[in-house]
């Protein structure tokens, strides 16, 4: 027996340990009993390596105002349909890419190894794009350590305005590293100034300047290059974008 099971056996048995397992266990499963998902679960009409065989653009959308009663589902989705194709391609090198837009990330719920998940999918055609608000809410999943590691193997960051969760403020400042001013100094003696020039080191972008950036303005901060600030290039603004979206009705 591995240890890891005697160490269950030892707490299994101590007081009250039972019942606080079994309400723990009890809570995380029952998702899976609502008729619902349990109808929705039942059916096998998708394989996740069929996105390596065929140009297919899967869409899964839950409700925002239950992301905590579906993220043991969400986690479980996802979990999968990352390990098939990571597996898949191992064997299928020729096959499709995959790129992957996860907006809300941290409602999709915990997903274990996720660090090394980054790690694997460079190698693997298979592109992450996390979205969150904040860094504190993957604090929250996978402790500020892990979170951490997991930005820094996401080699480009770009990031929005309006961020005030000050954790975040403070990291992408750190990130976006010092720049050099020249400070020109003015003094009067008499008829007669004098300028002065001095270099002096300053953040980039300063806490409050990242809480502050102007209305459709990102910085990009990619891998080892120079921070850059871009404009946004939004599809609902842009008539070659918006002129190509067709209502259509079922």
């Amino acid at each position: 027996r591995s240890n890891g099971w005697l160490e269950f056996r030892r707490v299994l048995f101590r007081s009250g340990a039972s019942s606080s397992i079994k309400i723990t266990l009890a809570s995380a499963l029952q998702i899976f009993l609502d008729y619902k998902i349990s109808d929705v679960t039942s059916k096998d009409e998708f394989h996740p390596e069929m996105l390596r065989k065929t140009p297919i653009a899967l869409y899964i959308i839950n409700s925002e105002t239950k992301a905590d009663y579906l993220a043991p589902l969400m986690a479980t989705i996802f979990s999968q349909l990352i390990d098939v194709n990571l597996d898949y391609y191992d064997n299928n090198n020729d096959c499709l890419p995959i790129y992957n837009f996860y907006d809300e990330f941290a409602n999709l719920g915990y997903l274990g190894g996720f660090n090394h998940t980054i790690t694997a999918s460079r190698s693997r055609k298979f592109s992450l794009n996390l979205c969150v608000h904040d860094v504190r809410q993957l604090f929250k999943l996978y402790g500020q350590d892990l979170t951490y590691t997991m930005l820094n193997n996401l080699t480009t960051k770009v990031v929005l305005g309006g961020i005030s969760e000050p954790y975040t403020l403070d990291y992408i400042s750190s990130l976006s590293g010092d720049t050099t001013i020249t400070v020109s100094t003015e003094s009067k003696s008499g008829d007669k100034t004098t300028v002065t020039n001095s270099k002096q080191s300053k953040k980039l972008y300063t806490p409050q300047e990242v809480r502050c950036l102007p209305d459709e303005t990102a910085i990009i901060i990619i891998n080892n290059k120079n921070v850059v600030a871009d404009k946004l290039n939004i599809y609902f603004k842009n008539k070659i974008y918006y002129d190509r979206i067709k209502e259509q009705y079922l």
